[in-house]
């Protein structure tokens, strides 16, 4: 016996970029992060931070993690937010690192080698 179902297809997640300085950095270069999020008429709210974490690529171990604020240069609008931050290379162990950038409200990350 045939029925119907009625439903609805939840809204698309945002989505949220990110862009280093350099993949490759000096003893004397530090690295700088910035995060772009952007919604595509979703109802949820923008983040005021993201948050990033560096794990050893060699050990898998966390290495540290930083908080990422908006970006008081960059106009926020209703569907984008852009958030910027620099992270010191004396903060950094030598050796391959993975970045992965999170909104912390929504579990959104972004694994950048």
């Amino acid at each position: 016996m045939p029925c119907s179902v009625s439903g609805a297809t939840p809204p698309l997640l945002p989505d949220l970029a990110v862009l280093v300085s350099n993949d490759t950095l000096s003893q004397n270069e530090d690295l700088d992060v910035a995060a772009t999020w952007s919604r595509d008429a979703s109802f949820y709210r923008p983040p005021e931070s993201v948050d990033a974490r560096i794990y050893s690529v060699a050990s898998g171990s966390l290495v540290a993690g930083y908080t990422i604020p908006e970006d008081a240069r960059a106009a926020p609008d209703g569907s984008t937010r852009h958030f910027h931050g620099v992270i010191a290379s004396s903060e950094l162990p030598a050796g391959r690192l993975l970045l992965v950038v999170i909104d912390a409200g929504l579990s959104l990350l972004l694994r950048r080698p």
